[in-house]
């Protein structure tokens, strides 16, 4: 069930690489924001770096399951 959702397509990409690309794009904002914020630039709270960091463990456990699906057959 779950490995038939994993690889259907949406926009001509498996639904898996979709989150995995978005994973991609969460972890790249939260580690910019950390970043700007630890060389003095706030224009991004940081009280926003843990939320984006939660986002992306969340997408990345998602993603993980979506990609294992296939192999441990959920």
């Amino acid at each position: 069930m779950i490995s038939q959702l994993a690889y259907s397509r949406v926009g001509g990409l498996p639904v898996v690489a979709l989150f995995g690309l978005a994973t991609l794009l969460l972890l790249l904002v939260t580690a910019t924001v950390g970043f700007l914020n630890f060389h003095g630039n706030t224009r991004i709270s940081f009280k926003w770096h843990p939320r984006l960091a939660g986002a992306t463990i969340t997408l990345a456990i998602i993603h993980a399951i979506l990609a294992l699906s296939v192999y441990l057959r959920f």
